[in-house]
């Protein structure tokens, strides 16, 4: 008899990161939230099988699949999901107890099939200790935000699975911006909701005591540039006008470009800080309190009949 899918599946993709896999895996099995399935999607690296089994945990499916990068490991992934839900995990990451659970409960409840919470950058110098960090990705952010500049971690997501399939598969062309690309997406299908709390940490691991010199994806920025820029070209080939945009902002007509953009960023601002006002008990409080008063104004206000 086949069992029901869970709600929520979970996709981890590796290759060649024993030593922090295991605890990336510990921390999707140490989530309140119960109702998952994790598939650690191995791309051809060394084999890892003996990690996920230590678990001895059902839920944690171990799939082995031939080197193709990132993005086709992915795609794998998402083939075999039947969830309502899919998220995310990378192999030398963390995420708190409390992740699956918040971002669950903000989806059901607003109904939305794309959420995302804030992440923790965490820089680790090559001696293996932590050298600084700052919460990063906090902001509310819509399609227009992101169009030419990523703001949410991959690792921090939730969406649905139908959303995902009118997304169509992630990029295998993309060396670089693989989650980015199909955040963009994404959002441009969707609107995002934003769980305004930090329940994961993204380490940002130094080779050497240069910063840029980072041991995963991004630091193919500095090591590999002409991957980086054929990836840049395939993800704004999808928008254009977009790429026309990082050009003028590059050039003489930043300043008006950047003029309009912190525009458009003070009203959205101002409409936030009201809304967090008008949602605040205190205010509502002192609107009670005060509306007797303020009927009493508007009948003074009010012309007296003959």
């Amino acid at each position: 008899m086949e069992t029901a899918p869970p709600l929520v599946t979970v996709l981890l993709p590796t290759c060649n990161r024993r030593d922090f896999l295991a605890a990336a895996i510990g921390s999707i099995r140490d989530q309140t939230f119960r109702d998952w399935k994790l598939l650690v999607l191995n791309d051809g690296g060394e084999d890892v099988s003996d990690v996920v089994a230590g678990f001895g945990d059902p839920r944690i499916e171990y799939h082995a699949l031939p080197h193709r990068g990132k993005a086709a490991a992915l795609n794998a992934g998402l083939a075999l999901v039947r969830s309502k839900y899919v998220s995310y995990m990378d192999d030398d990451d963390l995420v708190y107890p409390d992740h699956l659970m918040e971002l669950v409960v903000l989806a059901e409840r607003e109904g939305a099939e794309f959420a995302y919470s804030d992440t923790w950058a965490v820089h680790v110098g090559p001696d293996g200790r932590e050298i600084r960090r700052r919460i990063e990705n906090d902001a509310d952010v819509r399609f227009d935000d992101i169009r030419l500049f990523n703001r949410i971690n991959h690792k921090q997501i939730l969406h649905t699975k139908r959303l995902a399939d009118e997304a169509g598969p992630y990029d295998e062309r993309l060396r670089i911006l693989i989650d980015y690309d199909y955040i963009r997406r994404l959002a441009h299908l969707a609107t995002p909701v934003h769980l305004r709390k930090t329940t994961g940490e993204h380490f940002l691991r130094q080779t050497s005591e240069d910063e840029n010199g980072i041991a995963s994806i991004t630091g193919l920025w500095v090591s590999d540039p002409a991957a980086a820029g054929r990836s840049i070209a395939a993800v704004f080939e999808k928008d254009p006008a977009a790429l026309t945009e990082i050009y003028l902002r590059a050039n003489r007509y930043a300043p008006t470009c950047e003029a309009l953009a912190q525009a458009r960023d003070s009203l959205r601002n101002a409409g936030k800080r009201i809304e967090t006002i008008e949602r605040s008990l205190s205010y509502r409080l002192g609107m009670a309190l005060t509306a007797p008063l303020r009927w009493i104004a508007e009948l003074l206000r009010r012309p007296r009949k003959n």
